[in-house]
């Protein structure tokens, strides 16, 4: 009785040593799945412009005048217009070719270069001061399927007979390129606002 005692004994200790492994082994999984989550993060911009000498209201109607010639389609675009609060807030899209695109005429050779894309653009506007915010950054793949652009360097997509590699090099070229047409846009509505008027 002894003898099969220390038997079961041994056998229960085994089963206890094979679970508590197991679940040492899901912590793990668990601790990278987070560790993954937290640094990959979407990407967002955030441009604070100081222009002392310009009054709310004249800020919000250069901004207007500027959104007509920055959005195609700028009546679909707007989806927030509040003047007294000084808040304006719109959802955009745009087509870009790649600043790594090659020098050429040849249109066929630039079609993998252009990036859709999707986006929203809100600003928030005080008495000389104002905000920017780009944020809800979505790039579409060759397949039309929209992902958030994130800062993982891997793609969260992948193309049928196509290397991976070359699948995360359109990834981060895509990153690249709406890096490149922001710091455009949001140039393009410093210089509208600090514009001096001349008649």
């Amino acid at each position: 009785m002894i003898f099969k005692n220390r038997k079961a004994n041994r056998k229960d200790e085994k089963k206890f040593k094979t679970m508590k492994q197991l679940l040492i082994f899901i912590y793990i999984i668990a601790m990278c799945g987070t560790l993954r989550a937290q640094t990959d993060t979407a990407i967002t911009y955030t441009h604070i412009k100081t222009v002392n000498s310009i009054s709310k209201q004249s800020i919000y109607e250069k901004v207007k005048l500027w959104s007509v010639n920055a959005f195609k389609n700028v009546s679909g675009a707007l989806q927030l217009d509040d003047k007294e609060s000084g808040i304006l807030a719109y959802d955009a899209s745009t087509e870009q070719l790649s600043p790594n695109a090659p020098k050429t005429d040849v249109a066929w050779k630039l079609i993998s270069w252009y990036h859709k894309y999707t986006f929203k653009f809100k600003i928030q506007i005080k008495d000389g001061k104002y905000k920017i915010d780009v944020t809800d950054i979505k790039f579409a793949d060759a397949g039309g399927e929209y992902h958030t652009l994130t800062s993982t360097t891997t793609a969260p997509y992948k193309y049928m007979f196509s290397k991976e590699s070359k699948t995360d090099q359109e990834w981060q070229d895509a990153k690249l390129t709406f890096a490149d047409f922001s710091t455009k846009l949001i140039a393009s509505l410093d210089a509208e606002v600090t514009k001096k008027e001349d008649w």
